[in-house]
């Protein structure tokens, strides 16, 4: 929220709490997000799980639905109940596939409010194993800025600045898996690309979530259900597309929609690919 622009984003986060709360099971469901050692806020991941299970509810009940929250600490249940007035219901499971993508936008925020031009890229695209931003990302943001701090002092970016005058982008340092740089108004210098291409990723991605999430919070058990991921990220955008495929889906989920959501948008104008399972 610290990178947040303006106070449109604020009044965004009020309003999807606002219809919230008025919903049934609010009070145990937040008890779930609000502990003092792990409350939705201090944790980067879980501000953004907390935040789409938020807009999932906005959808369902902007939609007629009659949306209520059915969390039990002694019974496993999905997200969100949905009961429509033809008698016929739905369970969702939200769950927002974020890698250290979350990160890395938080990173880019940070970055910008130094300088515009600074901006971040990654060293590889699907290295996750050991890596400090996947596992621990609220430690490696702490450390990222006190390597900031060192590489952009206001003399060290004064001649970073004066480079860029000259060939751009420059690199100013390596954080983790990332490279900042810095652009300029000097003659652009094309940078080999290291990651990988997204469009080749998108098995990878599509697989992870649905193993992660296929037995999720007793699904087999509640049906019919939606899987509704969020997989807001550069490399996921990419390679969403209309030639994305999914052969078939684990027998507990009924549907599943992948998403690309940020905050300022609603899952009713985000780009979505649905997956239904076919009917026998």
């Amino acid at each position: 929220m610290a990178t947040y622009n303006g106070e449109s984003l604020f009044r965004r986060w009020e309003q999807l709490l606002s219809q919230a709360y008025e919903a049934e099971g609010w009070e145990c469901e937040y008890s779930n997000w609000n502990s003092e050692q792990d409350h939705w806020a201090k944790k980067w991941n879980k501000f953004n799980q907390f935040l789409w299970m938020l807009q999932c509810y906005e959808y369902f009940a902007d939609k007629g639905g009659n949306v209520s929250f059915p969390y039990s600490k002694t019974k496993a249940k999905p997200d969100i109940h949905v009961k429509y007035g033809d008698g016929s219901e739905l369970y969702v499971e939200c769950y927002h596939y974020t890698k250290w993508w979350g990160t890395e936008q938080l990173v880019e925020g940070l970055l910008s409010a130094l300088d515009q031009n600074l901006h971040i890229e990654r060293m590889h695209n699907l290295t996750y194993d050991n890596n400090r931003f996947a596992d621990n990302p609220d430690e490696a943001v702490i450390e990222v800025l006190a390597k900031l701090r060192g590489h952009l002092n206001p003399d060290r970016l004064a001649d970073l600045r004066e480079q860029a005058r000259i060939e751009t982008p420059v690199e100013v340092c390596e954080l983790g898996e990332f490279v900042v740089l810095l652009d300029g108004s000097g003659t652009y210098s094309a940078r080999p690309n290291r990651h990988g291409d997204p469009n080749d990723s998108w098995p990878v991605f599509r697989d992870e979530i649905l193993r992660s999430k296929f037995e999720s919070n007793g699904l087999p058990n509640h049906k019919p259900n939606l899987l509704l991921v969020n997989c807001l990220g550069t490399d996921f955008q990419t390679s969403l597309n209309e030639n994305s495929e999914v052969s078939s889906l684990p027998s507990s989920l009924d549907e599943v929609w992948f998403c690309t959501c940020g905050i300022d948008d609603k899952i009713e104008t985000s780009r979505r690919l649905r997956v239904h399972k076919p009917s026998c």
